[in-house]
């Protein structure tokens, strides 16, 4: 166990980095925390208090010069303070040897939280962690940097008197903070076993942080429903979304093995027949990916536009076209703005934002983000659901406007709602309905070739 006394000196210029070192250190390990805002009153802590600190914890920026005074400081006495040295990867072959061995600890700034951790486990020889059932000091001030901390929180009446103030759920607020802090309340406090999986998504979002400083770290319980759980992946950032590095990479190996498949796949309208749909509502992202996946590369190849590149580019966009609506399937299932206007009162006005904005975010995040992604493929999830006589969305293109692999990608995602909508039915039923949708502009093109391979198999059969 910790002891209360352990004495830390936090020095960073950036203040939201401050907070989190804070949060890591006092709420992770019930250390005494001293957090100095600027270089000369860190300086002047640190030479009036020096031998009563156990760690010094340093975010480098080359414009501060307190590491070279303390080096001084260092140099001049026989003590040493053990320093964790927080930098980008690269600062780390110029470092000056006096900055190597027991006394200085490089964290490389991207693994922040769990550098920091292993630092503290290699200072502190007896064990510092803290128990699950401890109740750990929250700063009021480290809140803000969290979206949606709404666990269990207590206040702290006398040393081992703990009242809940905060249900999990409520909603905290910049107000309440603010009412807490004129009453004169510095700490709120949560359950060690809380600040433990809450220091986990810090670690495993911070790279998201790091690409944009005005991110909040979205906590969600172990309890929490995987829509909510979803909210941690793709993260919004005023305009700007951000996707954590393992669901990227675990999108990425998804699309490697569907390609492989479709690759493989026999022509298309054998393969329509084949076709089962999960109407579950915890399926239909999964199964609507995989039917479009099928369908486009299925069409792709019939109609002999079947390169690597171009089946990529299918798949890419079958995987992604929906991914800011993962969390919604229930939205993901309207296609046109017509049938959201006819069930508008059912959705909140942010939900109609959500989905007449998706084609565009998810667009933007494939180009941002995804960068094995063949290029225009960003273009396809734009337009997929613009439609020939322009009564699409979001840009209400035209069939003129509107590119041939997008306008192959439309015919297809139309095929898969129909198939999904009208179980039992064939091509040859689709058929009936599509030629006034289609019979222009590069749908025309698509809308022949899936005509003629349906009168070729008809006449086979």
């Amino acid at each position: 166990m910790a002891e209360d006394n352990t004495q830390v000196l936090l020095y960073s210029f950036d203040e939201k980095m401050r907070k989190i070192l804070k949060f890591a250190l006092q709420s992770g390990y019930g250390f005494d925390v001293h957090c100095p805002e600027d270089e000369k009153s860190a300086l002047s802590l640190f030479r009036e208090k020096k031998d009563q600190f156990n760690l010094v914890i340093y975010l480098y920026h080359h414009e501060d010069f307190i590491l070279d005074d303390i080096i001084k400081i260092f140099q001049d006495e026989s003590f040493v303070i053990p320093i964790g040295f927080i930098a980008d990867k690269e600062l780390l072959p110029g470092l000056p040897p006096e900055m190597r061995g027991r006394v200085f600890h490089f964290i490389e700034k991207t693994n922040t939280i769990a550098g920091l951790q292993e630092v503290v486990s290699k200072i502190f020889v007896e064990d510092v962690s803290l128990s699950l059932d401890t109740y750990s000091p929250v700063a009021l001030d480290c809140i803000e940097i969290f979206d949606g901390l709404s666990n269990d929180l207590y206040i702290k009446l006398k040393e081992d008197k703990f009242v809940k103030l905060f249900r999990e759920g409520d909603q905290l607020d910049d107000q309440d903070i603010e009412k807490y802090q004129k009453k004169g309340l510095e700490f709120f406090y949560i359950q060690q076993k809380t600040v433990k999986w809450v220091l986990d998504q810090v670690h495993s979002q911070f790279p998201l942080f790091l690409q944009n400083k005005k991110f909040k770290f979205v906590v969600r319980s172990p309890e929490s429903s995987a829509q909510e759980k979803f909210e941690q992946k793709i993260i919004r950032v005023e305009d700007e979304l951000l996707i954590t590095k393992d669901f990227k990479e675990l999108i990425e190996q998804k699309v490697k093995r569907a390609v492989s498949t479709v690759k493989k796949h026999p022509k298309f309208t054998k393969s329509f027949r084949k076709l089962n749909f999960d109407q579950g509502k915890d399926n239909y992202i999964s199964g609507h990916i995989s039917l479009l996946a099928s369908t486009t590369c299925g069409l792709a190849k019939s109609l002999e536009w079947s390169s690597d590149i171009t089946l990529e580019k299918l798949v890419y966009a079958s995987l992604l076209h929906d991914i800011t609506l993962f969390h919604k399937p229930e939205l993901a299932r309207i296609q046109t703005v017509k049938e959201l206007e006819k069930t508008w009162d059912n959705w909140s006005e942010e939900d109609r934002k959500l989905f007449l904005g998706h084609p565009a975010d998810a667009g933007n995040l494939v180009k941002s983000s995804f960068n094995l992604a063949p290029p225009e493929t960003e273009l396809i999830i734009f337009q997929h659901h613009e439609r020939p006589d322009a009564s699409g969305f979001p840009k209400k293109l035209g069939a003129s406007r509107v590119a041939p692999l997008s306008a192959l990608f439309i015919v297809a995602h139309d095929i898969v709602d129909y198939f999904i909508n009208n179980e039992g039915c064939g091509l040859s039923e689709y058929l009936l309905r599509a030629e006034n949708l289609w019979n222009v502009g590069p749908f025309k093109t698509v809308y022949k070739g899936l005509k003629k391979l349906v009168d070729q198999e008809n006449k086979a059969s």
